[in-house]
């Protein structure tokens, strides 16, 4: 195994993409740094002068950097912000240097220079990048191995050792072993959760304005909060009932002002979100979330209730009368109108309870086994 320099391998001048705007319409595809990582590509140019041929490989040079590997027959166009980098086959197949990039993007991405408005990644900022390439034959052997269950390595590629045949083999074995079922697991599980939701929401439908039953929900009171855990609007799944991520803040932001309370539905208020929480299980970390959120609560038929703001009806209601100069949004005055002008039936409070009670247990469940997957994970970087 070879450590050489970046520009020891190329075999001619990187090239510059093209300068031209992107077109809606075209003689070429026309590859743009957003869709390097599409599997449509939906911009078009007229410019031949720089084009992919099948193999090349590019790296963007500005934004959000990544790298890109052209797998197709098809000639296409490349814009500005990509650079392609025309490797010696005798030292370095294209295709396995792609793999090499993804594994060591933060790598990568630490070599970037910073600009004015965003990170910039230039062929000077790269020249000597130092990199470990086996021989051609382990390489292709690494491809290989990658390629007999691309989606899964991709995945976990940071994980995978790239110059080293047998400590590759090791680790995709690892993934195929333990990882890969957990992620079975969590894929059946989390669309059985989804189902579960949908069919929460298509009783909320069923009941709307089939009984004589007002509404009686009251809305959870904004606080002030300091040291606290607190997860942004952003990390909050579309009706999935999940939350992605959260940060301990001395100080939170402004909009932090709803503690998160077992048993109270959360709502989105802005226009075309459908963002939903609700669990039965205490907030170990009282667990702040954003006032972008409306937290609800009743003792009284509150499921029934709480299913019909899950529903299609309600959200057709929310396009229609949300407000706001900046955040179209439902706010109070909206949300009442709503709940004065229609009725509900309560007679299915027992069912859409034990829903409610499954779609709980599912998420925190989810919650638990993503867990699990973190830990296993670090038995590919030992």
């Amino acid at each position: 195994m070879a450590i050489i320099k970046f520009k020891d391998i190329w075999s001619s001048k990187p090239v510059y993409g093209s300068g031209l705007a992107a077109e809606d319409e075209g003689k070429y595809k026309y590859l743009t740094q957003s869709e390097i990582n599409s599997f449509i590509i939906t911009k078009y140019t007229n410019d031949n002068s720089k084009m992919l041929q099948k193999n090349d490989f590019l790296i963007s040079r500005a934004g959000t950097i990544d790298v890109y590997y052209h797998n197709k027959d098809e000639e296409i166009a490349f814009a500005g912000y990509l650079v392609k980098y025309n490797i010696n086959k005798n030292i370095c197949l294209n295709k396995y240097f792609y793999l090499y990039c993804k594994s060591h993007m933060q790598e990568l991405i630490s070599l970037s220079s910073s600009g004015s408005t965003m990170p910039k990644l230039n062929p000077p900022d790269l020249m000597d990048w130092k990199i470990k390439i086996p021989d051609i034959e382990t390489q292709k052997s690494i491809i290989d191995i990658i390629e007999s269950n691309k989606e899964l390595f991709l995945k976990y590629i940071k994980y995978i050792p790239l110059d080293n045949l047998e400590n590759c083999k090791k680790k995709c074995q690892i993934i195929i072993d333990i990882i890969e079922p957990i992620e079975n697991i969590s894929f059946v599980l989390n669309s059985l959760k989804l189902k579960i939701i949908n069919i929460i929401s298509k009783y909320g439908d069923m009941i709307l304005n089939y009984g004589k039953e007002s509404f009686n929900l009251s809305k959870q009171k904004e606080e002030k909060f300091n040291n606290c855990y607190y997860s942004r609007t952003g990390e909050i799944g579309d009706f999935n009932n999940e939350i992605s991520g959260y940060n301990y803040f001395k100080e939170p932001p402004s909009r932090a002002k709803i503690l998160l309370t077992p048993n109270n539905l959360y709502i989105s208020r802005l226009e075309g979100e459908r963002k939903i929480l609700f669990t039965k299980y205490k907030n170990l970390k009282n667990l702040i979330i954003s006032s972008g959120m409306r937290g609800l609560y009743s003792d009284k038929y509150k499921y029934s209730q709480f299913s019909v703001l899950m529903s299609d009806s309600f959200f057709k209601f929310k396009e229609i009368y949300s407000t706001g100069t900046t955040m179209q949004g439902l706010n109070d005055k909206s949300l009442n109108i709503f709940f004065d002008k229609n009725k509900f039936n309560p007679n299915y409070e027992i069912i859409i309870k034990e829903l409610f009670k499954l779609m709980s247990a599912s998420t925190e469940l989810l919650r638990k086994i993503n867990l699990v997957q973190k830990k296993l994970i670090s038995l590919l970087v030992n």
